[in-house]
């Protein structure tokens, strides 16, 4: 919907000592070295100068010189390296006073005023209307900025355009009529208003709620709260523009990477990533970088919550326009996000350092060239402050991962993959789950590289990513935005000093190397051993597990297949249970107990990979009804995990007064149920490897008993797995 929007328009009819005025004014504030060097391609721009070159030519010779005047003034200020505009060059040289920096406007043609003025519109209008005017615009210039105000010499004026048509307030997220919504400008901004100002037009509707005053206006259900609010925020929001025209904050790098922009497609413009506008404090903040400054620009001035609902952008505009709205609003932060349904506590000020965690390449297509990751050092809440031995509280510390939601799918596509049809999100989970999946189930390394990022940089990543996964959905592409530049993303906006736009890689190996090149990551240790010690390296248990059989092997008293795969897949835990009793030492025993974890994890990978086959066989023939109906029940689960589903109002992080409702089918009983259905399916379906499932459990369960009871082990004869029926 388009609320707002930045117009620049040239004056039909410059003519007399006014339009003379204008014009230099023209040359001299809009046409500068940054609109020029960031408009070269707006046709409106363009057509502006050659409106002016056109009035200069047609001029008198005492106005004409003024206009070159000033020209030549602005000519002195362009540096020697910078190709100047063609128009304006042709000016200097005709007047050649390119090399005279002299030439400068003359106090008098300086605006006496920078404050915003009331305008009466052309049609009628009461003198109650216009004194509200002016008491709404006092009131809302208190609000801006000085750095925003003092970038302008010339006034404001503001008017009511006196149009007919209704004003319909902007709808509320997840209303009905959203879609159907009519689209309603509130406000326009023209760069070319009376004496030489900006003239800010704002939709006739808001004469009522001007007239009314902020207490008694009428109230909206989301957004700014009121309409005289509204009223405000349509007014700042043209003032962001205009401001934003002259320094180019939309442009920030940092910025940027706060809102998810990105160049795409062939043109490269700049678009967002972020697809979800929920928990957005404006949808229309998607549109561009520009409309997306100018929304969080009014809610930084007029909402008290926004410090505590997005702290990493109010602090990037904090340190940009040196103002601190509601500083001392006493808004709390709910810093709980989830893994599935258990509850982690990401407080920042808990947090000590980040590092880049990287995991080799696995077998998958998605996983070939690793995968990156986000530590989070966070220490444990008997530590008063962080500090460097928070390193050792493992058990704490979390990890932040950009991964596909393949929600209602069962196995990832690589096409989907390829064109973007799956929703990239953050997902947070504990390290320790972490490991148990990587080194022991999928056989993987895992390296941690600490990051050099300064107390606030740390501070700024981490609410930055509590903001993004309660508010962020992208598109997943395997090629282009993946969890490595999806990291690389969250790391350029935490940055406030140096740059990381070299950071080009497109994979998570290729962004470790940037980072190790650019002096942003270190290695930890230079020897491997001190790295794993240290908790900057996390083998994979298959060096041990390959050495632990090695060593079994060496037992005369054992026969074993000469390879590691060829005793855990290819045998039976029937077969492998009668070697049980020569092993004799716990070290024996202990390495018994990890193949068997090991051939456990690959026995549940075969169960899952043939219900999968037998999934998709029964969607196309239509048979196997229950069958499909309990896969259902358990893909539901990753379509239900969107943590902005669970709100019913706000934007951003919710804070502590607000309820998070998590959906049932999440809820950990019902995935203990699921998990008993699975069960009995896979009993019903695949009986063999069902009876193999519990041979395994059952040969843990003795191994585990005889480590227990060491060295008076309960029998030396393992014990017998239950006798099931002949499948």
């Amino acid at each position: 919907m388009v609320r707002r929007s930045l117009r620049l328009t040239a004056s039909p009819s410059l003519a007399g000592s006014d339009g003379a005025q204008r014009l230099c004014w023209l040359f001299s504030q809009k046409v500068d070295v940054t609109t020029f060097r960031h408009n070269l391609r707006d046709k409106t721009t363009l057509r502006t100068v050659h409106r002016a070159m056109r009035w200069v030519v047609r001029s008198p010779i005492p106005t004409r010189s003024t206009y070159l005047s000033m020209a030549c003034a602005k000519c002195a200020q362009w540096p020697g390296s910078f190709v100047r505009p063609l128009h304006a060059l042709m000016l200097c040289c005709l007047l050649g006073c390119a090399a005279s920096p002299r030439w400068a406007p003359t106090p008098s043609m300086r605006a006496p005023h920078r404050s915003l003025h009331a305008l009466a519109t052309s049609t009628r209008q009461s003198t109650g209307e216009l004194l509200a005017l002016r008491q709404f615009l006092s009131h809302t210039e208190s609000l801006v900025p000085a750095r925003i105000l003092e970038t302008w010499t010339q006034p404001m004026w503001v008017q009511l355009d006196g149009r007919d048509t209704p004003l319909t307030p902007p709808p509320c997220p997840g209303d009905a009529a959203t879609a159907a919504h009519v689209e309603t400008e509130l406000g326009s901004l023209d760069w070319q208003g009376p004496h030489g100002g900006l003239l800010i037009r704002l939709h006739q509707g808001f004469a009522g709620a001007l007239l009314a005053g902020p207490r008694n206006s009428p109230s909206l259900r989301c957004g700014h709260g009121s309409l005289y609010a509204l009223a405000q925020a349509t007014l700042l929001h043209e003032i962001l523009h205009a401001y934003d025209v002259r320094v180019r904050l939309s442009d920030d790098p940092r910025f940027l990477s706060l809102q998810r922009f990105v160049p795409q497609g062939p043109t490269g413009r700049m678009a967002s990533r972020n697809h979800l506008t929920t928990r957005l404090p404006d949808p229309y903040a998607l549109a561009s970088p520009q409309e997306s400054l100018a929304v969080h620009g009014e809610y930084f001035l007029l909402d008290p919550t926004y410090r505590c609902r997005i702290p990493a952008s109010y602090q990037f505009l904090v340190d940009h326009l040196g103002h601190t709205p509601f500083a001392r609003t006493d808004c709390q932060t709910q810093w709980t996000v989830y893994d599935g349904t258990e509850a982690l506590d990401l407080d920042p000020a808990r947090v000590y350092a980040v590092h880049y965690l990287w995991a080799s390449a696995g077998d998958g297509i998605a996983s070939r060239f690793g995968h990156a990751m986000l530590r989070i050092v966070i220490c444990h809440p008997s530590r008063s402050t962080p500090s460097e031995a928070c390193l050792a509280d493992v058990q704490d510390h979390l990890v932040l991962s950009f991964a596909a939601n393949l929600e209602a799918a069962l196995q990832i596509s690589p096409w989907r993959g390829l064109v973007g049809a799956y929703r990239s999100q953050l997902y947070i989970r504990r390290l320790t789950d972490v490991l148990l999946e990587y080194n022991e189930r999928e056989l993987r390394d895992l390296y941690s590289y600490p990051l050099r990022l300064s107390g606030s940089e740390v501070q700024a990543l981490v609410e930055h990513a509590v903001a993004l996964y309660w508010s962020y959905a992208g598109s997943y592409y395997f090629l282009t935005n993946n969890c490595g530049t999806e990291a690389a993303g969250l790391l350029r906006a935490a940055l406030r000093e140096g740059d990381m736009g070299d950071l080009t890689a497109l994979t998570p190996r290729g962004i470790r190397d940037r980072l190790l090149s650019l002096g942003l990551a270190e290695v930890g240790a230079v020897d491997r051993v001190e790295q794993q010690q240290a908790g900057y390296f996390f083998p994979s248990m298959a060096g041990d597990l390959e050495r632990a059989y090695k060593r079994l092997r060496q037992q005369p008293s054992l026969t074993l297949p000469a390879s590691l795969s060829g005793y855990v897949s290819g045998q039976s835990a029937a077969q492998r249970r009668s070697l049980f009793a020569t092993v004799r030492d716990p070290q024996g025993i202990g390495t018994l107990l990890a193949l068997e974890q090991l051939a456990l994890h690959s026995q549940e990978r075969s169960v899952e990979a043939a219900l999968i086959r037998m999934y998709l066989a029964a969607e196309r023939s239509g048979t196997h009804a229950e069958l499909r109906a309990e896969v259902q029940r358990a893909l539901r689960r990753g379509e239900l995990f969107a943590p902005w589903r669970w709100l019913r109002q706000g934007y951003g992080i919710p804070l502590v007064n607000e309820a998070i409702e998590i959906p049932d089918g999440l809820d950990a009983r019902h995935l203990v149920t699921l998990r008993a259905r699975l069960a009995t399916l896979t009993e019903r379906e695949l009986p063999q490897s069902a009876h193999e499932l519990r041979q395994i459990e059952a040969n843990q369960a003795w191994l585990l008993a005889q480590i227990i009871s060491w060295p008076h082990p309960p029998s030396q004869q393992p014990i017998q797995g239950r006798k099931e029926p002949s499948p």
